[in-house]
């Protein structure tokens, strides 16, 4: 919490908007593919090959959730394909409670807060309920199964400049993708990599 806090007062332009991303930064995500690798008795290289296919499509609301479960199920011809995929893969978040912190900071201190993701359809509201996501209230959510595109699409950047009427040097990105923070960069964006 303390280096993304340091960051942002290192900025020269004082920031009046912050975007989190959410898996990676917000809360871990990575238990899911663990679960499915020890339940279905497959390697999890394997298991987070065939996911990191197919990751755009679900995020891009192109492919549900239960349909890449289904998928997946069929193509490496082991497990349940009626297992709720979502509840599974929602139950195995874990929250980060340092950017929960900071988030809340940044809040109190007058930085207007939103959430820039690449996420499932229905998981961000099912992930607030169960305290992965911090209850806030968020100036702006951009959430790439509504919008139909995913970072580090630059239109989606663009996109989310509209409903917070900031200049891209008074915003800054907090993402732990390399490739996202480097357009956000470019769009002259302020940007943080979270690790």
């Amino acid at each position: 919490m303390k280096e993304l806090l340091t960051s942002i007062e290192n900025i020269n332009q004082p920031i009046r908007f912050a975007y989190f991303d959410l898996g990676g930064v917000v809360f871990k995500f990575s238990g899911g593919l663990e679960t499915i690798s020890s339940r279905l008795g497959i390697p999890l290289a394997s298991i987070e090959s065939y996911w990191r296919a197919q990751d755009d499509q679900i995020c891009l609301g192109k492919l549900t959730p239960q349909d890449f479960w289904v998928n997946l199920v069929s193509h490496f011809g082991r497990g349940e394909k009626d297992m709720n995929f979502l509840e599974m893969w929602i139950d195995h978040f874990e929250a980060i409670s340092e950017t929960h912190g900071a988030m809340e900071e940044l809040q109190s201190n007058g930085v207007q807060i939103g959430l820039l993701t690449n996420i499932y359809p229905s998981v961000l509201e099912k992930a607030i309920e169960k305290g992965y996501i911090p209850q806030l209230p968020y100036h702006s959510v951009i959430q790439s199964c509504e919008v139909g595109l995913v970072k580090p699409d630059k239109q989606i950047f663009e996109l989310a400049l509209k409903p917070i009427n900031y200049l891209p040097s008074e915003v800054i990105l907090i993402d732990d993708r390399e490739e996202n923070i480097e357009v956000a960069r470019t769009l002259g964006w302020n940007v943080h990599h979270f690790k």
